[in-house]
């Protein structure tokens, strides 16, 4: 299977049509964060009822992303705020990375959020992940929100450092 190396990039809400194959991405994504979290990745659809049951399912959303016509990723958001958003979680398929998808997946999410008045984005990203920091500075996260150790009651291995994002600031930027 050939894969263009920009193909077109889409989001929308996940749908359970898409399941079966949103779960072979779960599948895929569970080693990886195994390593780098000690923990596997929020399930796609139903996983935020079942790993954080406090937070209202209203306000979270389940994104899957394609490029050109294949399903090769998936994410979750929650609207924290009338002008933040929350990344959950953003995987894409390791036939599909390096590829310049994540980027415009979260370009997209970026717009979707933006169109809607928001300001601001925040995630929590492992130490141990170094290839996802760099991503993540990459695309704009790269003020310091918090940072908190395994100790502090988190669910994974490892130190998580907060990053947050200011939508217009780093939209603008990318236009220029």
């Amino acid at each position: 299977m050939k894969v263009e190396s920009n193909p077109r990039v889409t989001i929308c809400e996940s749908s359970d049509v898409e399941l079966e194959q949103l779960m072979q991405l779960y599948d895929e994504a569970c080693p990886y964060f195994q390593e780098v979290e000690g923990r596997n990745p929020l399930k796609p659809i139903t996983g935020i009822d079942e790993t954080l049951p406090w937070i209202s399912r209203d306000a979270c959303h389940c994104w899957s992303i394609y490029a050109a016509d294949s399903l090769v990723g998936y994410a979750w958001t929650l609207d924290e705020s009338a002008n933040s958003f929350y990344l959950l979680h953003f995987y894409i398929s390791e036939t599909y990375q390096r590829r310049g998808i994540a980027r415009q997946a979260i370009l997209a999410l970026d717009d979707y959020y933006l169109q809607r008045g928001y300001q601001t984005s925040e995630l929590l990203v492992s130490a141990l992940n170094g290839k996802g920091l760099k991503f993540w500075i990459a695309v704009g996260y790269t003020q310091i929100s918090l940072v908190e150790s395994a100790d502090e009651g988190l669910t994974t291995k490892s130190v998580e450092i907060g990053l947050r994002k200011n939508l217009r600031k780093w939209r603008k930027n990318e236009l220029f």
